[in-house]
């Protein structure tokens, strides 16, 4: 009994999964114009990577929808220039951040930010404890929603961060 119970609840989440990512496909191109093709064959693109699941892929799409083509098409050649490393950061930060700071922050701000925040998770004394949702839940983001947009890591690291 308890054997099926994993069985059927792997396969309906691994339905589910399909389901959105179909439906993600369905709506995309269903969208003619050639901007919504180039940014629906990014994120089919991103989609193969396997940084991120459907629904987090379908976040990101949004998001390119909703900030308008000229600057999703800059957050796309943003995603595109950080190192392999660092992708699935700016991925997160695109799927996640407020439509405001993607239209107004510095991009070079953002890859800064990016570089610090992982290199400090990963040089970090404590780094094994920390899984990789939880840096991007909590050590990533810079701002809290009503929090001043400032260059503040680089600052911070040089106070507080402890040596290996």
């Amino acid at each position: 009994m308890f054997l099926g119970n994993i069985f059927f609840g792997r396969v309906s989440k691994l339905f589910f999964t399909n389901f959105i990512f179909i439906l993600f496909l369905i709506i995309s191109f269903s969208c003619s114009n050639s901007s919504n093709s180039k940014i629906s064959s990014w994120v089919e693109k991103i989609q193969k990577e396997k940084k991120l699941n459907s629904i987090e892929i379908y976040d990101v799409y949004l998001q390119l929808q909703k900030i308008g083509k000229e600057k999703a098409f800059q957050w796309i050649k943003f995603c595109d220039e950080l190192e392999e490393k660092y992708k699935k950061s700016g991925y997160f930060l695109l799927a996640n951040l407020p439509i405001s700071d993607l239209v107004s922050l510095d991009k070079k701000i953002l890859k800064e930010n990016i570089i610090l925040a992982y290199d400090s998770w990963k040089n970090s004394p404590w780094s094994q404890q920390i899984d990789e949702y939880q840096y991007l839940q909590y050590i990533l983001p810079s701002w809290s929603v009503n929090e001043r947009r400032d260059d503040w890591r680089q600052d911070f690291i040089n106070r507080f961060q402890t040596k290996r």
